[in-house]
């Protein structure tokens, strides 16, 4: 007859992450099941992700009650890719409910999935957060003359100055989803509103025929 016995471990007796990760690894590796008492979480509310450059894609959530690890995996679409190895799970460990995504392509729609997960890897669902473009791929460029833009971040209005620039040059805004929110020339110095501009990362344009200039500014 084969006996059957019962521990009680407490796997939040371990502080580290690692460290509960190999108690449970030891656990199932001895041919143990491994039955967990602990809360399972709820998924996070809301997830805010912020496209930061070309490349990067800053995110943070909502804190959990009784997460220990969160399910984080960013990607094209919505819904989320099924979770597993190859996937692109990246762990967050409680209480960080933040991550920054680098590498990423330009101009490119993602989608960030979160999970709360408890001791033992156990969770309830999954949150996607709204679609999130990284900014066009370009660079930040000076333009052979003096360029300056400031306040950089602005509030209520923006000054974009080429000093001695006697030139006819065209300006251009783009929001970070490359939408073109204002077109008009300029020579030395112009003073733009931006008090109606939702807060964010802009990138400038400047074209006066002989060369390509951007530069970007963020509105609070």
């Amino acid at each position: 007859m084969k006996k059957v016995y019962n521990f009680n471990i407490n796997t939040n007796q371990f502080a580290h992450p690692i460290q509960r990760m190999m108690l449970i690894a030891f656990v199932l590796l001895m041919g143990f099941s491994l039955k967990s008492n602990a809360q399972v979480p709820s998924p996070p509310t809301f997830i805010n992700c912020t496209a930061v450059s070309s490349t990067q894609v800053n995110v943070d959530w909502e804190a959990c009650t009784g997460a220990f690890d969160y399910y984080v995996q960013i990607d094209n679409s919505n819904p989320y890719s099924v979770w597993g190895i190859g996937s692109g799970i990246n762990h967050v460990y409680a209480p960080t409910i933040s991550k920054t995504f680098t590498g990423l392509t330009p101009g490119t729609t993602y989608y960030v999935h979160v999970a709360a997960v408890n001791s033992t890897w156990e969770y309830t669902g999954v949150t996607t957060s709204a679609g999130c473009a990284t900014l066009m791929g370009v660079d930040e460029t000076e333009n052979t003359l003096s360029l300056k833009v400031y306040p950089n971040p602005t509030i209520n209005e923006l000054t974009i100055e080429i000093k001695g620039n006697s030139q006819n040059t065209r300006l251009e805004i783009y929001n970070s989803i490359g939408e073109l929110l204002y077109n008009r020339m300029m020579t030395e110095k112009i003073s733009i509103p931006t008090t109606n501009l939702p807060a964010g990362v802009y990138l400038i344009k400047l074209d006066d025929g002989k060369s390509i200039s951007f530069k970007k500014f963020v509105k609070e």
